[in-house]
């Protein structure tokens, strides 16, 4: 998205608190899965709004990553009970 204002000017600023106005927080408590050497931390967002968290010295889509999901998944019509 381009705008078109100046970025100290009061449209900007009046543009940017509308935008603000949109933004959600979520926070989620969750397990890390089992790693044996600390290595990268990495979030997976996932679908229902669940969140898995792995500090591994691996990454998705190498052998021994704990959480082997696709890049995109649709969210389903119906989320299951947690």
């Amino acid at each position: 998205q381009y705008w078109t204002e100046s970025f100290s000017s009061n449209a900007w600023r009046v543009r940017m608190k509308e935008h603000r106005s949109k933004y959600t927080r979520h926070r989620a408590v969750v397990e890390v899965a089992p790693y044996e050497r600390l290595g990268a931390i990495t979030l997976h967002f996932l679908p229902c709004d669940q969140v898995k968290v792995s500090a591994d010295q691996t990454y998705p889509g190498i052998a021994n990553h704990p959480y082997d999901y696709p890049r995109k998944m649709e969210e389903p019509s119906v989320c299951p009970a947690s």
